[in-house]
């Protein structure tokens, strides 16, 4: 057995070696008889409700490679709603190839892993150092900043961290509109106002400087969605950094003939048609979660062949045609925060 523990145990010239019966504390026997299997047969029996328990029994008993084969199955296993905990138990364990893969899912869908109640309990060094790397994968700044706001408000205690996290967020990447809404926001009742006056008082000194390293933007990952109604999966993804095509989530509904269009970090299906007509379901598919497409509010009115469009956070479809043929005017609105749908406006020449 490839152990140091139990060689340092038996052949160490302690009290140990020389007793027929050796207690093990702090050690489970379920585990522990697993490990022993494993160590007969080379066959190591891993699901998600034991894995971590053999883990860390491997780990205590440094038994080398049945801690390998655990990492790698906990690498299979990451998604978005556990690579936070996985990073922070892979660092304390000490499992370095863990800790990389779940930091990248993490660096990977930051946009995502803001919205997560787990961002808000790293420790201020996980965020600065998630800020600092050039690997973070956003479109622009805005998010690092909003990242910032949300972990220091959290915790008034974290207000003396502020300008030490800001000043990680690359200037040169931040939108005009980010910091025309910021400054418009250090005189209302938002309680990160205080914060944003500090920052507009205390500019950072690295802001002027400069950096010579841009940040990796959002890989560029391209989607098919629709088709051919006896098809059940209508979902193609081609990953263009690997130059490949993989199956996606199949949609709730098939569909043809509908819109879809990307806000922050999902993806949307808008009405469309099936064999039974127009439907004005509307489908959402958060990117990197496990979940699948979910059903959100349908259309005001369903329409297929329309135009969409997104602006701040809301999603617009203009026109297209309605159950008869004919050419809708509606302007339809969907406001993501609240989950509604209404009708904006008209068009002059509807198409």
């Amino acid at each position: 057995m490839c152990s140091h523990y139990f060689r340092a145990l038996f052949f160490g010239g302690g009290l140990e070696s020389s007793k027929r019966k050796v207690e093990i504390k702090g050690v489970s026997l379920q585990h522990f008889r697993v490990l022993m299997e494993y160590n007969k047969t080379s066959n190591l029996s891993l699901d998600r409700e034991n894995v971590l328990g053999i883990l860390e029994t491997a780990d205590f008993l440094q038994l080398e490679r049945a801690r390998l084969l655990c990492c790698k199955f906990l690498e299979r296993e990451l998604h978005l709603s556990n690579c936070l905990g996985m990073m922070a138990f892979a660092w304390q364990r000490g499992c370095t190839q863990l800790y990389t893969a779940a930091r990248q899912v993490v660096l990977t869908h930051f946009s995502a892993i803001v919205a997560e109640e787990d961002f808000l309990s790293l420790s201020k060094e996980t965020v600065a150092d998630l800020l600092a790397c050039n690997d973070l994968a956003i479109h622009n700044d805005d998010l690092a900043v909003e990242a910032t706001l949300c972990w220091v408000s959290f915790d008034s205690k974290r207000e003396e961290h502020f300008m030490e996290l800001i000043q990680l967020v690359r200037p040169e990447s931040l939108s005009l509109s980010f910091i025309t809404e910021l400054l418009t926001k250090m005189k209302s009742s938002d309680p990160r106002a205080k914060l944003i006056c500090t920052l507009n008082e205390h500019f950072p000194a690295s802001w002027s400087i400069g950096r010579s390293m841009t940040r990796t933007r959002a890989r560029e990952t391209f989607f098919v969605l629709g088709g051919p109604h006896d098809q059940e999966k209508q979902s193609l993804i081609y990953e263009c950094g690997n130059q490949r095509w993989v199956d996606g989530p199949a949609l709730q509904i098939s569909r043809h003939s509908h819109c879809s269009i990307g806000l922050d970090s999902s993806l949307y299906v808008l009405g469309g048609s099936m064999d039974e007509g127009l439907v004005a379901n509307v489908e959402r598919l958060v990117m990197g979660s496990e979940e699948g497409w979910e059903e959100v509010s349908p259309l005001v009115r369903a329409v297929e062949r329309a135009a969409t469009a997104a602006l701040g956070s809301c999603i617009y479809v203009a026109c297209g045609l309605d159950e008869n043929g004919e050419a809708y005017g509606g302007i339809q609105r969907y406001m993501v925060k609240n989950d509604q749908w209404d009708v904006v406006s008209y068009s002059p020449f509807p198409r």
